[in-house]
C-alpha cells in the first residue's frame, strides 16, 4: 500500500481521496458524494466516524455547513469511546473535529475547541504534530477577547496554553489595532504567572512584536528566574526584538482544510498504518529472556555510560518531527 500511495499523482482533483476511501473503508466515494447533502447531521457524523482517517475536504465542508454541527460534534468529543487507537473509527473522529470547528467559526465552535485544548490536548498531540495554533487564528478578530480570557487560566497545561498565545500574536499581526492589547496581556502573564514553563514558552512570542518596550519586561523576568534560561536568554530576546529573525506567520495560520488534503492524509496513513511486512517483523521478534529483561531494566535506571544526544539549536526544528522549534517542544520537556 505504501508503494501505491507514493505512485498516486497529487492533484487538486485527487483530493477527493476516492481510491483511499474505496480501498480502506466500507464506503465508495462516487456513491457517497451523491447522498451526503441529503443526510441529516447525525447520519453525516456517523459516516465520518466510519470513514476513519479518510475524510476529504468536501465531506468536512459539508459537516461545517450544518446548523447543528457543533451539537453533534460535541458528542464525539465528550464520549471517551471515540478517542485513542482503539476508539470508534480508530480514534480519528475527534481529530477531524478539531479541524472542522474553525470552518464553522461561531462562538459555540470556539468554546468546544477550547474545551478540547483544556481537557484533551495530550491525546490530540499523540496524533497531530503540525502547528495547531492556526485553528484559533481562523476564528478571526472577534474571538480575541475569548482567547485572552482563556490564557489567563493558571490551571491550564503550559504547552496548550502557549499555543493559544501564538494564535493571539498571529491575530495581532493581521489586525494591528489589537497589538497593544495583546502585548500588554502577554507582558502581564510573564510578570504574574506562577508557571515558569509557560512564561518561558511565551517569552519569544512577546519578543516577536519587535517592540523595544517589551525588552525591560523580558530582561527582568530572565533576571528574576521567571524565564528558564535554556529556553530563551537575553541574547536571543534582543536578537528577536532587533529584527534579526523573520516572523513566519504562514506557519501559524495554516488553513484547517489542509488537514483533509491528500498529502496530509497519505502522510498520516503511512505513519499510523504500517505496511503488513513491518507488522510481521514486529510480531516475529523474540521476547527477551528474564536475564535480558533484568539487564534492560537495570541499564534504563542506571546506565553505565551517559548518552549524549546530538546538539540541536534552540530555534532549529525539533528532531522529534513535530515541526515546532526545539525550544518549544522537546527541549522544554527535558529531552
Amino acid at each position: 500500500m505504501a508503494e501505491e500511495l507514493e505512485n498516486i499523482e497529487t492533484t487538486e482533483e485527487s483530493d477527493d481521496l476516492e481510491d483511499l476511501i474505496d480501498e480502506n473503508t466500507s464506503y465508495y466515494w462516487d456513491e457517497l458524494q451523491d447522498v451526503i447533502t441529503e443526510m441529516d447531521t447525525q447520519s453525516l457524523i456517523k459516516t465520518m466516524v466510519g470513514l476513519e482517517l479518510f475524510v476529504n475536504k468536501a465531506f468536512a465542508l459539508e459537516v461545517s455547513k450544518r446548523d447543528d454541527a457543533v451539537f453533534q460534534l460535541r458528542r464525539i468529543i465528550q464520549d471517551g469511546d471515540f478517542w485513542g487507537d482503539d476508539g470508534l473509527g480508530k480514534g480519528w473522529a475527534p481529530i477531524h473535529t478539531i479541524f472542522i470547528l474553525p470552518l464553522i467559526k461561531n462562538k459555540e465552535a470556539l468554546l468546544l475547541l477550547l474545551d478540547i485544548f483544556r481537557y484533551r490536548r495530550d491525546e490530540i498531540t499523540n496524533r497531530i504534530t503540525e502547528e495547531v495554533s492556526g485553528l484559533f487564528y481562523h476564528f478571526g478578530e472577534n474571538v480575541i477577547d475569548s482567547l485572552i480570557e482563556f490564557t489567563k487560566d493558571e490551571t491550564l497545561e503550559p504547552f496548550g496554553r502557549a499555543e493559544v498565545i501564538i494564535s493571539l500574536v498571529a491575530l495581532a499581526k493581521t489586525y494591528p489595532s489589537h497589538k497593544e492589547e495583546i502585548m500588554r496581556h502577554i507582558s502581564n502573564l510573564i510578570e504574574t504567572t506562577d508557571d515558569i514553563t509557560f512564561a518561558s514558552l511565551i517569552a519569544d512570542d512577546l519578543a516577536e512584536f519587535q517592540d523595544k518596550s517589551a525588552l525591560p519586561v523580558l530582561k527582568k523576568a530572565i533576571q528574576d528566574g521567571r524565564i528558564i534560561n535554556f529556553i530563551i536568554d537575553n541574547k536571543e530576546v534582543e536578537s528577536i526584538i532587533n529584527g534579526n529573525t523573520t516572523y513566519e506567520i504562514e506557519r501559524y495560520t495554516v488553513d484547517p482544510l489542509a488537514h483533509f488534503s491528500r498529502e496530509n492524509i497519505e502522510d498520516l496513513y503511512l505513519e499510523f498504518y504500517p505496511a503488513e511486512e513491518e507488522v510481521e517483523d514486529i510480531e516475529n521478534e523474540s521476547p527477551p529472556d528474564e536475564e535480558d529483561e533484568e539487564e534492560i531494566y537495570t541499564d534504563a535506571i542506571r546506565p553505565e555510560q551517559p548518552v549524549r544526544a546530538k546538539k540541536v539549536g534552540r530555534n532549529a526544528p525539533c528532531p522529534c518531527g513535530s515541526g515546532k522549534k526545539y525550544k518549544k517542544c522537546c527541549l522544554s520537556k527535558g529531552k
